[in-house]
């Protein structure tokens, strides 16, 4: 980063730190971590991108600070259902990842 201009401070800690920087303090510019989706997207991807999640202290989940109601919304509509209707649920996840993916797009 430095050949492009950006001055970079690199923190090494233990995991307990790094926990309580990036995910409670959110006391970071950039975070490099490791993260799974797992197959399944209420298991694995909806805790990187819901805004109650962030700064609980909990590993893996909405670092970033990421923050979109209509993203909140489809998560509540999936986690309110009593039985799965996996075709819904399908249409839910696609149409997260439409809405994330415009988000992403707007700011790079």
């Amino acid at each position: 980063m430095k050949r492009v201009g950006i001055d970079v401070t690199i923190r090494s800690q233990d995991t307990a730190a790094f926990t309580r920087r990036v995910y409670g303090d959110r006391d970071f510019d950039i975070s490099s971590t490791w993260f799974a989706a797992f197959s399944d997207p209420q298991v694995g991807v909806t805790r990187a991108y819901r805004l109650g999640w962030i700064g609980k202290n909990t590993p893996w989940t909405n670092g970033s600070g990421y923050r979109n109601p209509e993203i909140d919304g489809l998560i509540a509509k999936v986690q309110a259902q009593a039985e799965p209707d996996p075709a819904a649920r399908v249409a839910i996840s696609s149409s997260s990842s439409r809405s994330c993916s415009a988000t992403y797009h707007r700011f790079r």
